[in-house]
């Protein structure tokens, strides 16, 4: 990524494509365009709130989809995590995640990349190297969701998705996640939780860590797969589509 400083402005010195996501956590708002241009504000606090924008990045080898989180490791550090869609030699397409430290300034002072293909040469065995559960390539992409501890990834037209844990310097394949009959149309995960829904309207709940997944319930109308979103904590999903929203209560 291209980095670049910016001092008391508010908006990015570039035209940009729109916005696609956007975290906040503490003083910092982040926000991701549909082109993959970085933008980090910084909020300060007081009566006089202002908002200033003071770095905005690109990369030019990342696609959609995508997704976005920031955290607060320590009082003194932030973690920014872009995971996002990367091409694989001839005609796939695998997943990566990248990790941005800032400190308290919004200073980046540590950035990392992990793949789940790594680059460069790799010895053939009889075994295929590229076989699902060990860092698979897919024709398409369809859905990328991360916590900060997992990463699932979802092929486009496809009824499972691969598990991943996010380690200091690579991805480590955990399991393939099974349950919904029909392709998964999106994914929301966090807390060790995965939340999908398929196109057929089937919800489904998958535990992370122990492993588990359950089937909670079929949506009252089918959805079509362009711009579902998913949003949930421990009380209710929320299935937003743009022609409906349901919210599945478990009070």
């Amino acid at each position: 990524m291209k980095s670049s400083h910016e001092d008391q402005v508010i908006s990015p010195r570039l035209p940009r494509s729109p916005i696609v996501h956007s975290a906040y956590h503490s003083s910092f708002l982040i926000a991701l365009s549909e082109t993959f241009q970085l933008d980090i504000y910084h909020c300060s606090g007081g009566k006089s709130s202002q908002l200033m924008l003071i770095r905005s990045m690109s990369s030019f080898t990342s696609f959609q989809p995508s997704s976005l989180t920031i955290s607060r490791p320590s009082s003194t550090s932030h973690k920014v995590l872009l995971s996002y869609a990367v091409p694989v030699y001839p005609s796939h397409w695998s997943a990566a995640a990248t990790q941005l430290q800032l400190d308290d300034t919004g200073d980046i002072y540590d950035t990392r990349t992990l793949r789940i293909l790594q680059q460069g040469w790799e010895t053939q065995t009889d075994e295929d190297y590229s076989d699902r559960g060990k860092g698979s390539k897919m024709p398409a992409v369809g859905s990328i969701q991360t916590d900060g501890r997992f990463l699932v990834v979802a092929p486009r037209n496809e009824n499972y998705m691969e598990l991943y844990r996010l380690r200091t310097n690579f991805l480590s394949f955990v399991r393939v996640l099974f349950g919904p009959s029909s392709p998964i149309c999106a994914i929301a995960v966090a807390d060790a939780r995965a939340v999908t829904v398929s196109l057929d309207g089937n919800i489904w709940i998958h535990e992370l860590e122990r492993g588990w997944s359950i089937e909670v319930r079929k949506l009252a109308t089918q959805v079509s797969g362009n711009d579902t979103c998913i949003y949930f904590d421990d009380r209710r999903i929320v299935v937003s589509t743009p022609s409906f929203i349901e919210t599945i209560s478990f009070e």
